[in-house]
Parts: structure tokens; C-alpha cells; sequence
């Protein structure tokens, strides 16, 4: 009714979007809502009204911007955060290069920096809000001096298709047989599986970029002697942290990656995750899925503090749906076969029986390559991504984006090959 009340009123067109405040989650989406969910709202009005109608909300790639279409659901299509992913998301559909188009994650980085009050930007794209700052700088035909990236994670990979951008030669070492780093296991849990898209878009562009790429070998002293680069990248990630807590018994206490990339099951038990940021939240939200009974043990008085806020708050209401208990303000104390001692801050002790204890208290970086590069070969170092101190996906492209831009202007000199 409210819509043919505005096109009796004169208005040339009707925008169709959802959510108020309270219902916040419904016009910014976290990752948990499918691509195109609103789009039946502009279908129903559509129906009624001879104006055009504009519909959207996670438009992420063409093609489903073309069905919207053809099957006339509407007759435009609007774009958000799909333009800070990807600046030529629409010339790249124009041409029919589709897989080409960067895709938006939903990480809803980009608005939860400005809730912060600090200027957009993007987890997928370093460029966005920074397009005066990253503007590439090609060496002029193809350089002479090779750079060596070392790790291929989000960081390395972004490192050297950045490179080859600006007519560098890079050639990129991975120790393990698959790119990609911790993005092959940040896209398991529950909703993530955009990650996935990433990883794969990041692993085409690296391939169609001409970059070399050496997978199941490590890079070091020999490799620096064969090679002789003028620059090294290293990208070679980090661990994930082992807390100092007595009785830890690895029969039954993990640590983060060995759930995900080990692929160790759990299922039907009583688990306690140590550590409540979003890696120890999102853990749990995927255990869930296998009927575990979850505890978390926080020793902030926050749990997920660290995530922005609308995918947060999706994750908190998915665990308190999944009766997840959180104790906040704790920590624990000792682990033994069934049980786990933990402490309040007032200095309260429990003992809480649990069949499995998974640990989710961060990485450190450093895998000893540095030490291993002769020093003739050491003053033309970047270290990126979590190699320099462990961050997130947002971090490691930018990172992996501004050493290329440093290459580029030092290269603008040439170095003689060692």
C-alpha cells in the first residue's frame, strides 16, 4: 500500500531495502544470511506498482545480479559492499569476466570501521579508502631483479600478484602442498564459507599473474644461493599458542588448528574451549553443529571482543541458541583426565567435568627462516602478514600490498643481482 501511495505521489522509482534499528542485522548483513535473501520483498511490490522497482542486499556476483533481472524481480540492481570489494565489480561484469570480480566476504570491516569513526575500508581490497595512497607504480616493462615470497597464505599470494602488477618477477615458495594458508581453515566454521571464494579468486589471480609457484618446499639459505633475489617477502604465517597450564595432556587437550586442519572429529561431548575471542567463539559455533556441549572460559569480562559488531552479535545469538555457557572473568587453572579446575577473578574455584579441552589463545609468530637467509641477503627483507605478528586477512593484504609498493619504488634504482 505505502508503495502505490509514492507512485501516486510522483515518484519516479522505489528503492527496496529492510530494517530499522532494532532489526539492524536485516540492512547490514552479517555472513550469516544468504546472498539475495531480500530480493522477494522488491518481487511482491514489483507486482503491484508500473514504476521501476530497484532491489539488492548481498548482491555479490553478476550472475545473480542478471537472474534478479531476467526473471524480473526488478528492474535494477543496487551494489554496496560489493563496490569497496571490488571498484570494477560492474566493468568486470560488463566485459563477462565474472570470476575475475573480487568477492565481498561479510566481514562488515568496512562499516565497523566507520562505527568506530575511522575512514572505509576493506578486508578483501587494501585499495579502499587508501586510493590516493596505493596507486601502482609499474617498474616499466619487466624488472630484471626477482623477489622471493615466502610463505603462500593471503599475505604471500596478495604479495606477489601486487608484484606482478607493478612488472616485478616474483616467485613464491609454500612449504605445505596447498596455498593458502589459514584460509583453509578460517572458511570451516559455520557461515565462512566466503572465505573460501577468496582463497580460491586469490589463487586464480596469483596463477593468471605469472608468478612462479613452488608448492610442497620451503625457502632458505640454499634456495637464497640459487636464486640470488634482490628481495625477499616472507609470509610464513605463525603457531598456534600452547597455554602454560598444568596437566595439559595432548591425548585430550588441542590446540585450534588441530580441529580444523587436522580434521580431528568431536562430537557428543562435553568440551571446554579456553579463550573467548572470535576464534574460541567461532570454534564453538562450529562444534555445535556435531552435538558438543560447549563451555567457554574468558578471562576479559567480553567474549568475541574482538569482531565487529553485527557478525558478533549474530554469533552470540547462534551459542545462546546453542545453550554455549560462557564464563567470563575466569581462567583456568589445572587440567586433569575429566575435569578442569577454573578460577573467577574473585578467586572462586570450580571443577567442571569435560571429556575434551581445546585451546584458542592465539599464534605467535616466526618459523626460524629469518636466521636462516645469509646476511648478504638480509637487507632487502619484508616481513608480512602474521610472520610479523599474527593479525587478520585485512592486515596481511595490506601488508602484503605496501612491500610490494616499497619494492617498486626502491627498484626504480636497479640492483645488481648478488
Amino acid at each position: 500500500k505505502i508503495a502505490l501511495m509514492l507512485q501516486e505521489c510522483g515518484a519516479d522509482l522505489i528503492n527496496c531495502s529492510a530494517g530499522i534499528y532494532e532489526t539492524g542485522l536485516n540492512c547490514i548483513e552479517p555472513a550469516s544470511y544468504a546472498d539475495g535473501w531480500r530480493i522477494y520483498l522488491a518481487e511482491a511490490i514489483r507486482e503491484k506498482v508500473s514504476i521501476p522497482v530497484v532491489a539488492g542486499g548481498i548482491i555479490r556476483k553478476p550472475a545473480m545480479a542478471e537472474k534478479i533481472i531476467a526473471e524480473q524481480k526488478a528492474d535494477f540492481v543496487f551494489l554496496g559492499r560489493s563496490l569497496l570489494a571490488d571498484s570494477q565489480w560492474v566493468n568486470k561484469a560488463w566485459r563477462g569476466d565474472s570470476e575475475a570480480v573480487r568477492p565481498c566476504i561479510l566481514c562488515n570491516n568496512c562499516i565497523g570501521s566507520h562505527y568506530q569513526g575511522r575512514s572505509i575500508s576493506c578486508t578483501v581490497n587494501p585499495a579502499a579508502g587508501r586510493e590516493g595512497d596505493l596507486i601502482v607504480r609499474h617498474y616499466g616493462g619487466e624488472s630484471l631483479v626477482e623477489t622471493v615470497v615466502a610463505g603462500g597464505g593471503p599475505a604471500g599470494m596478495h604479495a606477489a600478484i601486487a608484484l606482478r602488477r607493478r612488472g616485478i618477477p616474483a616467485v613464491l615458495y609454500e612449504r605445505s602442498p596447498v596455498l593458502g594458508g589459514m584460509l583453509n581453515w578460517a572458511a570451516l566454521p559455520p557461515h565462512k564459507e566466503r572465505i573460501q571464494e577468496f582463497k580460491d579468486y586469490l589463487i586464480r589471480e596469483l596463477y593468471l599473474s605469472g608468478t612462479e609457484v613452488i608448492l610442497g618446499h620451503s625457502f632458505g639459505e640454499e634456495e637464497c644461493w640459487s636464486r640470488r633475489p634482490g628481495y625477499i617477502i616472507m609470509a610464513t604465517g605463525s603457531a598456534a599458542t600452547k597455554p602454560s597450564i598444568e596437566g595439559w595432556d595432548e591425548q585430550f587437550c588441542w590446540l585450534l588448528p588441530d580441529v580444523y586442519q587436522q580434521g580431528r572429529q568431536i562430537s557428543d561431548s562435553r568440551v571446554l574451549i579456553i579463550g573467548g575471542g572470535s576464534n574460541g567463539c567461532e570454534l564453538a559455533d562450529y562444534l555445535l553443529s556435531y552435538n558438543n556441549q560447549i563451555i567457554i572460559v574468558e578471562e576479559k569480562d567480553i567474549i568475541a571482543h574482538n569482531m565487529e559488531r553485527k557478525n558478533r552479535r549474530a554469533l552470540l545469538e547462534r551459542l545462546a541458541k546453542g545453550q554455549v555457557v560462557l564464563r567470563k572473568k575466569s581462567r583456568v587453572v589445572k587440567i586433569e583426565p575429566g575435569q578442569v579446575l577454573i578460577q573467577d577473578s574473585q578467586g572462586n574455584a570450580e571443577n567442571i567435568g569435560v571429556e575434551m579441552v581445546l585451546a584458542a589463545v592465539g599464534f605467535a609468530a616466526g618459523d626460524g627462516l629469518l636466521e636462516s637467509i645469509p646476511a648478504q641477503f638480509r637487507h632487502h627483507i619484508h616481513i608480512i602478514g602474521d610472520a610479523a605478528g599474527p593479525a587478520g586477512i585485512k592486515e596481511a593484504l595490506l601488508q602484503g600490498e605496501m612491500a610490494a609498493d616499497s619494492i617498486a619504488r626502491q627498484i626504480q634504482c636497479p640492483i645488481e643481482k648478488r
